[in-house]
């Protein structure tokens, strides 16, 4: 079963969300256009690492900007097209009613922070 939609009325627009869904799918062509499939190589330089996230981040050296980098940009990258549709699905459908509850700017940084957390977990 896949979800279409959820139950909580909506109030507003959703420009994060839309913003976060366009952002994932710019960076998924972005991916496939470096080699026909979905480029290990970008996996590997913008993909969270746990390894690197624990030991590389401190104590400070040459390469600590792009691991706490890569905690960002792993938000925003899939492992294939239909991780890309399955994760975009659901964030659709469960995300613009958590947007629509917390406003824009709340929602915002609450993404981030998730994200951030999950990295690191």
């Amino acid at each position: 079963m896949l979800p279409i939609s959820s139950d909580y009325p909506v109030r507003g627009n959703s420009p994060v969300t839309w913003t976060i869904i366009a952002l994932c799918c710019f960076v998924a062509v972005l991916q496939m256009l470096d080699t026909p499939a979905f480029s290990d190589a970008a996996m590997v330089q913008y993909g969270a690492q746990g390894a690197l996230i624990v030991f590389d981040i401190f104590p400070l050296n040459p390469d600590s900007a792009r691991v706490a980098g890569s905690i960002i940009s792993s938000m925003f990258m899939h492992a294939g097209i239909w991780h890309l549709a399955g994760n975009m699905l659901f964030f659709h459908c469960f995300s613009m009613a958590i947007e629509s509850l917390m406003g824009p700017w709340r929602y915002s940084i609450f993404y981030l922070l998730c994200g951030i957390a999950a990295a690191l977990t």
